[in-house]
């Protein structure tokens, strides 16, 4: 459904219901597209520890290991 922003200002209740059941509510100003009534998740997604376990490659095998020159400019 589209109409412009004047029409729906009116009819913003019943515009919210319909966006909550699902429908696409596509707001116009001055006859361009211009807002969208979208229905906001309940809860975030729920995040899994170790998604991207893989995603990083290492190639340096000494990259764990202190550096002289580093360290003793924190501990002068």
């Amino acid at each position: 459904m589209q109409m412009t922003l004047h029409q729906a200002a009116s009819q913003l209740m019943e515009l919210a219901q319909r966006a909550a059941q699902g429908e696409r509510i596509i707001l116009t100003a001055e006859g361009l597209p211009d807002l969208a009534l979208v229905v906001l998740p309940t809860k975030p997604a729920k995040r899994q520890a170790g998604q991207l376990k893989h995603a990083i490659t290492i190639h340096d095998p000494y990259w764990d290991q202190a550096d002289d020159a580093l360290s003793a400019e924190f501990y002068k």
